[in-house]
């Protein structure tokens, strides 16, 4: 079970730093590295996130700070809640399962 809180203390705290980075300071970061896939070859990130509309910029900046949130959740838990690992490395699994599905219904017939 040390190995699974590890596991759980390290990419909770990974993801906090890399979206609180992202949403925080670089929010080029949300076109260059969250949407690598959809950048077309040649095209500048800060030129699309400049000219992306301020609803889109608000979303992932919102959307950024709720991951925040819950990374930092996850990461606490570990050391606040003993015991609570087996729930929530389920718990992460199926937000990533439930995150795919969505990803993929939002990009469905996009390209």
């Amino acid at each position: 079970d040390s190995i699974r809180v590890w596991l759980l203390r390290f990419m909770g705290g990974m993801l906090m730093l890399s979206y609180s980075t992202t949403t925080l300071f670089n929010h080029t970061m949300f076109v260059s590295d969250v949407a690598k896939p959809l950048i077309t070859e040649g095209s500048d990130p800060a030129e699309i996130w400049r000219k992306s509309p301020t609803a889109s910029k608000h979303s992932a900046a919102n959307s950024g700070g709720w991951y925040v949130c819950f990374s930092l959740t996850v990461f606490a838990m570990t050391f606040l809640e003993p015991g609570c690992e087996k729930g929530l490395c389920k718990g992460f699994a199926l937000s990533m399962l439930c995150w795919n599905c969505v990803w993929y219904a939002g990009m469905f017939n996009k390209g």
